[in-house]
This record gives C-alpha cells, structure tokens and sequence, in this order.
C-alpha cells in the first residue's frame, strides 16, 4: 500500500484531501479498528526492525453533522470519488459513515482511504461472480447495491450467499461448471488475501484451501499453483513453516510443469522457499533456493536488475544469520549498487539497503557506523513518506537500538517513543507493530534497571500479540523471554524460569529442538537456574544450547563462546560447593 501512496497520481489525491482534514498515513488495518473490530490484526513490511539480545518484538473533533463536508473548501463529492476510484453515491455514504461513528476530522483521509480500499475490493469481488443464474444475478445486484451504501457486512454476506449458491447450481449445469468453478475460487481467493491483509490468518489459511479445491474442480492449473502459493505466505505468517514449505513445493512444481525451470515465478518461490527455511533455522538450506533464484533473475533481467538486488539483500540477510557479517556485507553492497544506479540515492529501495547494512555493523559492534547508516536510511524516507510514516518509525527504532548499544539509553529511549507514536497513530494500540515498540520501550528499561517499569511494557506487548497469533507463536514466546528475563533481574527466579519454560515449549512446538531460537530459551535456563544455585541443571542445559549454537554458528561465534564461558562458570561453581 505504500508503493500506491507513493504514486506520483496518488499525491494528487492527498493534497485534494488534506483540505478536508489533517493527513493521515495509515495501512488497512485501521478500517477495521474503526468500522468491523476485528479481533486480529494486520501487519505491514517495515524495513528490518532489530533489537538487542532480549528478543522483541487532544481533543478529539468530532463530527457535529452542521458541516457541510460535500462542499466544504469547494470540494465535492464528484471531485473525491473521482480521486478515490469510486462511485459519487457511495462518498456520500462514506460521509454519513464518519459522522455516526464520530471519527475525528483529522482522520477523515486516512478513513475514507481505507472506505474506498474495502469498497473497490468488494466490487472486485461482485465482478468475479460470472452467474447466469437469476438468484446469483439478485445477490449480486443487492450486494452491489450494498456496497454503494457502503453497508459493507451485509455486501459480503450477499456475496458469501451468492457464491455458496452459484456452487450449487454449478453441479446442475455442466456446461457453465468449469466456468462457475473457477469464478468462485477466484472469488474465494481475493477474501483469503483480504483476510491474510487484516492478520486474520486462520480466517486466510481455510480460505486459501476452498478456493485451492474449488481451482481443482475448475482444473485451472494456473489458479491452483497461484492460491497454493498465496496459502504458503499465510503459513509464514502464522509460524507454520513445515507446511509453509509444503505448499510452496506443490506451487513450485506447477509453475515448473507450466512454465518451465527458468520461470521468472518459479525462481520467486525459490526466494520464498529460501525465506521459510531462514525462518526454520536452516540457512545452508535457505542459501540454496536463494542462489538457485538468483540464477533464473540473473539470466532474465541481467545483474543490474532490482529483483536481483532483492536476493542479493535475502542472501546477506542469511548470512547474518549464520554469524558471517563480512560475508552479509558484501551481498548488501552488491545490492544497494544495483538500486543506486537503478533509482538513484533518494528512494526506498536504496534506504532498505542502507538499513541493511546498519543492521550489520550493529552486529559487527560498530555502532557509529551503524547509526551512519541508519541515518541516511531516515533521511531518505522522512523525504519520500514524511516522518508520519511505519518505515520511518522503523528507521527511529534502529538508530534506537544503536544508541542503546553505545550506552545513551535516555537518547534511545527518545527515538522508541517518537517510533511508538507514529505506529500507535497509524495502526492503533492492538498491532503488532506496537507491541514490537513496546518490547523495544521494556528492552531500554531493563538496561536502566527499572524492571517494574519494564514488565509493564513487556505485559502490554503480550496481550497484543497473543489476541493477534494466539500463544502458540514465536513472538509470544518472545514475549514470555522478556518477561523471564526482567524477573530475573529482579531475583524472583521461579518467576522467571515459569516463564522461559512457556518460550521454550513454544519455539520447539515451532522450530523443533536443534534450532537456535531454542539454544537461547536453553540459555536462558542455564542462567536462571544457576542464579539459583543449581549448577548442576544450569550445566544441563548449557550443554544443550553449546551443541545447537556449535551446529548453527560455530565454535567462534560470540553467542556460542557466551554459552562456552557460561558453562565453565557453572563447572568451577559445582566444583566448589562439592
């Protein structure tokens, strides 16, 4: 949604707006805040938020109804809807909506935006629906008309209504079945993404499996591999990776029978093959499909392409992962080249870049380099979004995250609450996103060693992601880490070995045992435990996290030698109270 407000065209459209109210950048979550509160969240791609060792994450104006919002300043309903890509009728109605729910005039853009959004994506909806049946022909009628007075529930249920019995009189009408078939399934499709959008991902994955079976019936090859690997994405995001990888593998093998192995879209699934298995902690794996990617890119578009500076980044990012940042460094170099002399210094693609290579040098220990970077990094997004934007929050979370590192924890504390505000503004308290900051905002506190003000950041942020993922997720056991770590700190060790039990029976529930996500919560163990004086389990459980960290990263590798150090402390202690 960003590239779309970043459309020259599209300005035209917040400069006409911000007469009626103050602009607001938002993604479409917030509709859904406003208008259908939902009880999931949707979340968009910042560039790379890090974090330290512990792991992350006015007066209102209210419409009065005097106010004639139609031609207020001389703007019109036919010069907004013809901004918005809608019909004249439904911006009325849009205005009626932000009068009855009292939303604030200052957010009248951001809400009318998100209004048109689910509007065009509804009417997409109704236009799939290719019935010759009169009932069908009725639904979709009403629900057209339903969309026009922006009566969006009942627009969907009319559609919901209209496909279910367009399936029915599919059976009965051979010659129309295929047609049918595939009209429903694409149907199906665009609510699987809505949903996945809105990070209603249980919603997404069983909308993605109808409209996979209903692409089946229809015997569309193209549909079944393209909704396979839709569904892949929405295992990624709920933290089903095996079957992530599964379905990714059925896509890929389509695409491949269709349309052979230099396939632009077969080298993306690679890509995406190569993300799943970065995220399982296999990354010798993840190299793999992101060099077989970077092959078919290279020998399509040549190597001063965007998409292969794309893999390049993947590639350095795995690498990172691997502990090999020289390594990382030289493939992020390679693509911030690529988008320099593609799109010049000023464009987000090139602050991804420098952003990349802040994030390396923050592991590397080079903090000012890092902020160098980062700096840039905001200043070319500050130019592109203005400072009311996630990416830009993103880049006050990094130079945050850097500064903490240098010990100036009142300045990072500056940069997470201006990055906490933004997000707080674009997407609401009840969003990933925040609750990401509000484990940045417990990260610093710990470091101040105000633990209580810590744990209350740290309960904040798990509320919002277990309502978001439920607690059977990674980020949830993210959450219960931190929580273990700062009562630690605080010496109620039972407290927190309660809490590094739920990460750890989470991050192997995800990622099984010999993943480094779980050496840490073994770690992390070790140290609790041995606070208490059980050196003997402490040792137990740093020798588990030393075999995992030796597999993964190598004897040499900082958090392998930390584990090595922690164990031999344990060893002398056994030693002396024998």
């Amino acid at each position: 949604m960003w590239n779309w407000l970043s459309n020259k065209e599209n300005h035209q459209v917040i400069t006409l707006l911000v007469v009626v109210a103050t602009a607001v950048v938002g993604g479409l979550w917030t509709l859904y805040t406003y208008f259908d509160k939902p009880t999931e969240t949707s979340s968009p791609t910042p560039a790379p938020i890090t974090t330290g060792h512990i792991q992350s994450g006015g007066d209102t104006l209210v419409g009065s109804g005097t106010i004639d919002k139609r031609t207020y300043y001389g703007i019109t309903d036919l010069d907004v809807a013809k901004q918005l890509g809608v019909a004249k009728n439904a911006v009325k109605n849009f205005f009626k909506i932000l009068d009855q729910k009292h939303i604030p005039i200052e957010e009248w853009d951001h809400a009318l935006r998100q209004l048109a959004e689910r509007y065009k994506e509804l009417q997409q909806r109704a236009a799939q629906l290719a019935s010759e049946d009169p009932n069908v022909q009725s639904l979709q009628a009403q629900a057209r008309q339903a969309i026009d007075a922006a009566e969006f529930e009942q627009a969907e249920a009319l559609l919901d209504k209209a496909v279910d019995l367009d399936n029915a009189a599919a059976a009965k009408f051979q010659a129309s079945y295929i047609k049918r078939k595939r009209s429903a399934a694409a149907n199906q499709a665009l609510k699987a993404k809505s949903l996945h959008t809105r990070f209603a991902l249980p919603e997404a994955i069983e909308a993605y499996k109808k409209s996979i079976t209903l692409a089946k019936q229809g015997k569309d090859e193209g549909q079944v591999a393209n909704y396979q690997w839709g569904l892949g994405l929405a295992y990624v995001d709920k933290a089903y990776f095996d079957q992530a990888i599964a379905s990714y593998e059925q896509a890929l093998n389509h695409y491949m029978s269709l349309e052979g192995e230099d396939s632009s879209n077969v080298a993306a699934l690679q890509i995406n093959m190569g993300n799943a298995w970065t995220h399982k902690g296999q990354y010798d794996q993840a190299i793999g499909y992101f060099e077989k990617g970077l092959v078919t890119y290279i020998k399509t578009f040549g190597e001063d392409h965007p998409r292969v500076a794309v893999v390049w980044n993947n590639l350095g990012n795995a690498w990172i992962d691997k502990g090999q940042y020289d390594h990382a460094i030289g493939y992020y170099e390679k693509a911030l080249t690529v988008d320099i002399k593609t799109f010049g210094e000023d464009h987000p693609d090139v602050a991804v870049g420098w952003n990349n290579l802040g994030n390396a040098w923050v592991h590397k220990g080079q903090f000012d380099k890092a902020i160098g970077y980062y700096e840039k990094t905001l200043a070319v997004d500050i130019k592109t979004f203005g400072e009311d934007h996630p990416d830009v929050a993103g880049d006050w979370n990094n130079l945050g995250n850097a500064w903490a590192h240098k010990g100036q924890f009142d300045k990072a504390i500056g940069y997470y609450e201006k990055a906490l505000a933004v997000d707080i503004k674009t997407f609401g308290e009840d969003h990933p996103r925040v609750a990401g900051d509000w484990n940045n905002m417990g990260n610093i506190w710990i470091k101040k060693g105000q633990y209580d003000k810590a744990i209350g950041y740290y309960e904040k942020a798990l509320a919002v992601d277990i309502k978001t993922f439920g607690e059977d997720h990674p980020r949830v056991a993210g959450n219960w880490n931190n929580l273990g770590v700062a009562w630690r700190q605080k010496g109620q060790y039972d407290k927190a070995i309660g809490y590094y039990e739920k990460a750890l029976t989470v991050d192997i529930k995800t990622f099984g045992e010999d993943h480094p996500r779980v050496a840490e919560d073994w770690d992390n163990l070790g140290v609790a435990w041995a606070h208490k004086g059980q050196h003997d389990k402490a040792i137990g459980y740093y020798e588990k996290a030393l075999e995992v960290k030796k597999q993964f990263f190598g004897e040499q590798h900082p958090s392998t030698l930390g584990t090595i150090n922690n164990l031999e402390i344990a060893k002398q202690k056994l030693v002396q109270s024998e």
